[in-house]
């Protein structure tokens, strides 16, 4: 599940949401090293992110995808794993 339905789901159960923002607080990474960016060769609008960071103490590797809309770059999606 991407953060737009994270948020969506959040608004959907009635939770408050700076509760509702506080947890995807926890959830996000910390300590972001950036490693790589490839820009699409076929679409020059869109952009993939490679990064570390820790989750709970832990090394995590993520990938996070990039597209331009209306001349500002805005993540479309992110994964995240413990796995290298």
């Amino acid at each position: 599940m991407n953060r737009n339905g994270l948020e969506t789901g959040i608004k959907q159960s009635g939770m408050d949401p700076k509760k509702g923002m506080e947890i995807l607080k926890a959830m996000a990474p910390t300590d972001l090293t950036l490693t790589a960016l490839n820009v699409d060769p076929k679409d020059a609008r869109k952009a993939t992110l490679e990064a570390t960071g820790k989750m709970g103490g832990e090394l995590n590797h993520g990938t996070i995808a990039l597209e331009q809309e209306d001349g500002q770059w805005k993540v479309a999606n992110q994964s995240w794993t413990n796995k290298k």
